[in-house]
């Protein structure tokens, strides 16, 4: 991304910077090098786990599992999903021995890409705790050292077969792997319950890396603060860069990255929200941020140019305003596109749950 190429090279030139480096490598990794989260769900055919790919999706993307082979791809491959600018990588596993075909595939797809999160699918009447372990156990295997944490669902009723889930226990803690009590997925309806749904949601999002967490935050149905904790960090992030560009002894010269990288901020938290930026977007924002607003992220600019040109403090002045004005914009995004107006859905997408 030539906005964040073009910040490494004006902070390379700045001495004494290391935690601006760290900022700007995080901001790549949430913004230039994201991607989709990568979920792994283990189960009985008929336990729920494509119904659940769609939930978390609020889209029909999938097929069952019976008619997937014929019309997608045969089970134990990466399936791509993209549905209505939500993106998610999800792979099924039955919970059968790994032999033949079904091996191979599998170890071409974990080749390709490691799951970031393993879930465990299984009915509350029939958790046959033997299968997943040893499925769970032969995935590991191939895996390797590549280290990726692990969630137990339950779909269905509320009773659980306590039995089964204390063997499944032991049996993973043989391999050295935890394995939580399941947490509930129950119909309400003909959806899965919403506040299950969204606590799933929450926990996928605080076990995915920084690479997977916008995308996450724009997928995922989760809660409302997880969309605002990442947007916040991106507008730290951009305010403290900006603050660096601000350093910049010339002035005039980092209007060529400052304004991109703003914009660059704006979009992103927009993405975080789901929204799509587009010309309506942006003059909605714009009309939220009101004339005298525009007019004084405008006098902030011209004032940190001025200040330049005033030796010495004028510097560390244009940095302050640099910081302080990438700040308010950044709130304002999140006013708006977050909390505000802004939080559309795009159309096609099955209803939302309840804010979180």
């Amino acid at each position: 991304m030539s906005t964040l190429d073009d910040l490494t090279q004006v902070i390379d030139r700045i001495p004494l910077l290391g935690t601006v480096r760290a900022d700007l490598a995080q901001l790549r990794r949430l913004v230039a090098d994201r991607r989709a989260p990568r979920l792994l769900a283990i189960g009985a055919p008929g336990a729920g786990r494509t119904t659940l790919a769609n939930e978390l999706l609020a889209a029909s993307a999938l097929p069952a599992s019976a008619e997937r082979a014929a019309l997608i791809a045969p089970e134990a491959q990466w399936l791509h999903v993209r549905a209505h600018g939500r993106s998610l990588d999800w792979l099924e596993l039955d919970a059968l021995p790994l032999t033949g075909a079904r091996r191979e595939r599998l170890e071409r797809a974990l080749a390709e890409a490691a799951p970031d999160v393993i879930l465990l699918v299984a009915r509350a009447d029939a958790l046959d705790a033997l299968a997943l372990a040893r499925t769970l156990h032969e995935v590991r295997a191939l895996l390797g050292e590549r280290a990726v944490s692990t969630l137990a669902l339950r779909t269905g009723g509320s009773a659980v077969d306590e039995g089964a889930l204390e063997a499944l226990r032991r049996s993973m803690a043989e391999q050295r792997v935890e394995v939580p009590r399941p947490s509930p997925l129950r119909r309400a309806g003909d959806r899965l319950d919403p506040a299950e749904l969204r606590a799933l949601a929450d926990e996928l999002y605080v076990r995915l890396p920084d690479v997977a967490h916008v995308e996450a935050a724009r997928t995922l149905p989760v809660g409302r603060d997880k969309k605002r904790e990442i947007a916040r960090l991106l507008v730290q992030r951009a305010s403290t860069i900006a603050v660096t560009v601000g350093l910049a002894p010339i002035p005039f010269s980092d209007a060529l990255i400052l304004v991109p990288l703003q914009s660059l901020m704006v979009t992103s938290v927009a993405y975080v929200a789901g929204q799509p930026w587009d010309a309506r977007a942006a003059a909605e924002w714009l009309g939220s941020v009101g004339l005298l607003g525009g007019a004084a992220f405008g006098l902030r600019w011209g004032a940190q140019q001025l200040v330049k040109l005033v030796p010495g403090a004028g510097t560390l002045l244009s940095a302050s305003v640099a910081g302080t004005g990438t700040l308010a914009i950044g709130r304002s995004a999140i006013a708006y596109f977050i909390d505000g107006p802004g939080l559309r859905r795009p159309a096609g997408l099955l209803p939302a749950p309840p804010p979180g």
